[in-house]
């Protein structure tokens, strides 16, 4: 049984501080301790649950010495989950049961599995899955209350990546990505890291599931999808991811990618042909109306009532010299009589979001002048333009929209392991295993 949210999202670390330790355990005690967090433990049957665990979600058998990273792997999660455990305590995030319960349940819900499959899956493990779950939401709260808060995306690097999109937007494939990325949060981990990274691109050379590995190995937001990270065009990745995936096909894998924050093997899960972007700009209008809606409770059919309202608005028109005299004028008729209760400023309107009539009327329209009047469907028109602009295409709005989220992501998670990093730094953390 496979599930899309099985392993946290919980940064890994290779390095601690070893220094004794007199905390005052019984005897009996210390030798079930794997590590001392503080003054907190890790005992060897967390970590033999949770190697158990990882085991049994690869669906795989395992060499020793890839039994031992992966025991290595899990002992490093604990650690880490142990850490943003007193953390989030000591800030008085308490996480309730129900809010466990309920990412188990979306858990199911985006794997298709029925409800309780989770449990069912876990088995005589569920302590351990429950408490990977509960950690997950930990580090859901610090991020949602902490660090996505401060995060800014800067204008110039979602300009540089919209020009990159821009430049060469004649390559009209898309790619489904999805990656395993194991970062390198201090310079000494950095041979540990391309190690690993080595060792899992030989098993996905020699068939081992992506989205398993990922969702055991990967340190990303992705791995609780099994490494999905979505669909990304030529120029919206990074330089050396981008030339990395750039000549991939549908289930091909990328060779190990070093990026500034660590090791990265991506695999496309599919391509497709995306419509050339309309780069058109958009034209607004920014417009004060007069407007008689059609009555369809009085008997008049619309065509006469028309008639009359355009006759009104014709005389009115001629009394018009100006934008103040409109506005007093439009002013006046709402007060006088309800007929006129959609008539006033408009503000700024996007002119193809216009109903046919006024859209065409408005189309070419110039600043200072007075349209109409204009018969619609609904009724009658009388515009006052009172001032005209193009913005960007409402396609490259959409690209600029997708662009900041993913850079708001990606800083979000930088943020957070600057605070693993931080936490590990100050802690006193012994490894007795």
């Amino acid at each position: 049984m496979k599930y899309k949210h099985i392993a946290p999202t919980i940064l890994a670390t290779y390095i601690f501080a070893i220094a004794p330790v007199h905390l005052g355990f019984a005897t009996e005690m210390v030798d079930r301790v794997a590590a001392v967090v503080n003054e907190n433990v890790v005992s060897y049957q967390d970590v033999t649950d949770r190697l158990q665990f990882a085991i049994k979600n690869l669906r795989t058998e395992l060499t020793e010495t890839q039994k031992k990273d992966l025991l290595q792997a899990q002992m490093d999660e604990l650690i880490d989950e142990e850490l943003l455990r007193q953390y989030a305590a000591g800030r008085g995030y308490l996480v309730e049961d129900a809010q466990v319960k309920s990412t188990i349940a979306n858990m199911e819900k985006a794997s298709k599995q029925a409800s309780g499959s989770f449990k069912k899956f876990a088995g005589s493990l569920y302590t351990t899955a429950e408490n990977q779950i509960r950690a997950t939401v930990i580090k859901s709260m610090i991020v949602e209350r902490e660090l996505a808060p401060r995060v800014i995306v800067g204008e110039d690097e979602v300009n540089r990546i919209v020009k990159s999109i821009i430049s060469r937007q004649d390559e009209l494939d898309e790619k489904q990505l999805a990656q395993i990325f194991i970062p390198i949060v201090e310079e000494e981990q950095a041979a540990t890291a391309r190690r690993t990274i080595e060792r899992l691109y030989s098993q996905l050379q020699t068939g081992s599931n992506f989205a398993d590995l990922a969702r055991t190995y990967s340190r990303d937001r992705s791995a609780t999808e099994g490494g999905e990270i979505g669909w990304f065009r030529g120029g919206e990745l990074i330089p050396v991811i981008d030339n990395a995936v750039k000549d991939l096909k549908t289930g091909e894998l990328s060779p190990p990618v070093q990026s500034a924050n660590g090791w990265h093997i991506f695999k496309v899960l599919d391509v497709r042909e995306a419509p050339k972007p309309d780069m058109t700009p958009t034209a607004e209008v920014n417009i004060t109306q007069l407007y008689a809606p059609i009555d369809s409770t009085s008997g008049t059919p619309a065509a006469v009532q028309n008639k009359k309202h355009v006759e009104t608005f014709k005389k009115i028109k001629k009394s018009i010299d100006n934008k103040e005299d409109f506005k007093n004028m439009v002013a006046k008729k709402v007060a006088e009589t309800p007929l006129y209760f959609a008539s006033g400023e408009m503000g700024w309107l996007k002119v193809d979001a216009l109903d046919a009539q006024p859209k065409q009327a408005l189309k070419n329209a110039k600043k200072d002048t007075l349209i109409g009047p204009v018969e619609g469907e609904k009724g009658v028109y009388l515009f006052y333009v009172n001032d005209v602009r193009e913005t960007e295409p409402v396609a490259l709005q959409n690209i600029r929209a997708r662009i900041e989220e993913r850079l708001q992501a990606r800083q979000t998670d930088l943020a957070f392991r600057s605070l693993m990093r931080d936490l590990r730094r100050k802690a006193f953390v012994e490894v007795r295993l």
